[in-house]
Order: C-alpha cells, then structure tokens, then sequence
C-alpha cells in the first residue's frame, strides 16, 4: 500500500509528463495500475491531461485544491498545516520542495508522503495522520472521482485505499 500511495502523491503533486509517463509504463507499475483498474495514458493525451491535472488538482473550478487547510479552514496556512509541520519535525521528515513542486504540507500529495515516513518509523503518527488529518478527503475528491480518464481512475483508486487505510486496526 505504501509504494501505491507514494506514486499516487507525486501524481497529485506534478502534472503527468513524457519522463513520468514512461517511468509508469515499466511492466511491473503498469500491471499494478492495471490491478487498480488505472489506464495509463497515452504520450498524445498529455496535453489534455496537463490541463486536466491543473483543472482537478491545481484550480479546480468546483470546489478547491486538495489542501487539508483550505477543505478544513476554509483558508490557506491553517492550523492543519502548523500541526502536520510539527508531525513532520518529530519524525524528522524534510518536505522536498522541488520533489514537492512546492506545495504546502497539508496538500493531499505532502500528507501522503509524510505518511508514509512516518509509517516506516512511528506507526503511532502514521495513525494520527490517518485519523485525524485525511478526513477531509473524500469531500475534496468527490468530484474529480466522478470523472472519466486518468484523473478519475486515479482518485477512485485512492479514495478505495484510503479507506482501506481507515480500516486498518494497526496503532
């Protein structure tokens, strides 16, 4: 779960290029989308799936980013974003900026990248994170998972993981 989740937040946090999309075509990433019935794209979409990322994930006409803070405080820099910053110095997790395409620590992508550091060496703030700051979630990805292409399949697969990450009795 944990690399399907990595791969999902850089998808979330960069939009889908030629050099992300033949990394994606390698067998054995292929098959496991496939298993999570995710269509990989072809190199001709990536225009239109350039547009699409930034229309669901950047500026979404409907709703907002998925950005804990934004779907939680209805701002940007909120408490959400303070609290997860002080999860991510005491699991001693640096957010890559650049790997990050600087987005804030409380986007969706962020949350899941520090969730999986934290899962390898605190289950106990991986649980927080999941109990307490992926709440939000499904709101923010109701509308994107009602659409079709990539984008759909991807947020579709993402909101069944996490909800089998809720259901996880692991601390």
């Amino acid at each position: 779960m944990q690399a399907a989740l990595g791969l999902f937040a850089r998808l979330l946090l960069k939009e889908i290029d030629a050099q992300m999309l033949e990394a994606l075509r390698v067998p054995h990433l292929r098959v496991a989308l496939a298993e999570l019935s995710i269509q990989l794209p072809e190199p001709q979409e990536l225009d239109a799936l350039s547009a699409a990322w930034f229309e669901h994930f950047l500026h979404p006409e409907r709703g907002a980013p998925p950005i804990a803070s934004l779907w939680i405080h209805g701002q940007y820099e909120g408490d959400v974003a303070v609290q997860l910053r002080k999860i991510a110095e005491s699991a001693g997790y640096t957010l890559d900026l650049a790997a990050s395409g600087g987005a804030p620590i409380d986007n969706l992508g962020c949350i899941l990248l520090l969730w999986i550091e934290c899962r390898k060496t605190d289950e106990a703030l991986a649980r927080l994170i999941t109990d307490e700051y992926l709440e939000w979630v499904p709101r923010a990805l109701q509308e994107v998972a009602t659409t079709q292409g990539f984008y759909g399949q991807l947020t579709r697969a993402l909101l069944h993981l996490l909800a089998l990450l809720q259901d996880d009795p692991r601390p």
